[in-house]
């Protein structure tokens, strides 16, 4: 019961703040209804647990969510295709936290197949998170080309494909809004749900429920990795590809997308080593 009071806390003081950090309506209302769905959620988690130190962690996150807000994001533009890219001495951290990465150094070549190697906990993601944002980064340098210097990589010319990325509550065309039928038909086969997409009973106007909730784990990773293939990324970077996949399966997926998109780069972080014998480079971590 006090989790969920806490959540319903967190929820009033993201209303009653909203206009002082220059949060539209839409956005509060969204943080609003989004934090009282997890307050059912929170009773069973936190029950026997310190409820008080879990509350205290959720409303010192929305405001850092705020004063985030108040900041300007920089905008990364680049003027030349990708043709190498060097992670120089780069250190990640977690924000305001003692967890973080050694130091390291790669060069990314185009059209290269990266595979960033390591058990859970070795700060794969965290890394992978530095090269987007720049709170993760503690030291070092992205250099594109060999001339500039990055705060981060630039989108869409580099797509992230996250662990816990979301889809849009909605159909499964709306969730490739913008893009004709057939461009979404060719890159489902791609990803290889074109099976699972015949299958469905209204087509691609078939109703994927909030967030894929209709769909399992393996159809939802591939459904994102389809999302940022159609944004004809330049690299693309993804978070344990075989979340929900088979390894077998997976590697398939990216040999097909190595053939269908020719430069196209790929880093990814795993903890399996069947990708030992298929990408161009192994880094362990």
């Amino acid at each position: 019961m006090i989790a969920g009071l806490g959540f319903s806390l967190v929820a009033a003081f993201l209303l009653w703040n909203s206009a002082n950090y220059a949060i539209d309506a839409p956005l509060a209302i969204g943080f609003f209804f989004g934090i009282l769905a997890q307050a059912e959620l929170a009773e069973m988690l936190f029950s026997g647990k310190s409820e008080k130190s879990s509350v205290v962690h959720q409303v010192r996150d929305m405001d850092t969510v705020f004063r985030q807000g108040e900041q300007p994001v920089e905008t990364v533009q680049v003027d030349s295709g990708l043709q190498n890219l060097s992670l120089k001495n780069v250190s990640a951290g977690i924000p305001e936290t003692t967890v973080f990465t050694g130091n390291i150094s790669l060069e990314i070549k185009k059209g290269e197949w990266i595979a960033l190697f390591g058990e859970t906990g070795k700060g794969k993601t965290t890394l992978l998170n530095s090269l987007f944002y720049p709170e993760y980064r503690r030291s070092g340098s992205l250099v594109w080309n060999g001339e500039v210097d990055l705060a981060h990589l630039p989108v869409p010319a580099c797509i992230y494909v996250t662990q816990k990325a979301y889809l849009l509550t909605g159909t499964l065309r709306e969730n490739f809004e913008g893009y004709p039928d057939e461009a979404i038909e060719q890159v489902l086969e791609t990803v290889d749900l074109a099976e699972w997409r015949s299958k469905l009973p209204e087509g691609l106007s078939t109703w994927l429920g909030e967030n894929g909730e209709t769909l399992s784990g393996g159809q939802r990773k591939k459904l994102l990795l389809a999302q940022a293939l159609l944004k004809n990324p330049q690299l693309l970077v993804v978070d344990e590809p075989t979340a929900g996949i088979s390894s077998g399966n997976a590697i398939d997926i990216f040999r097909t997308i190595r053939s269908r998109y020719p430069g196209i780069t790929i880093l990814m972080a795993t903890h399996l080593k069947d990708f030992e014998s298929v990408a161009d480079q192994v880094i362990y971590l």
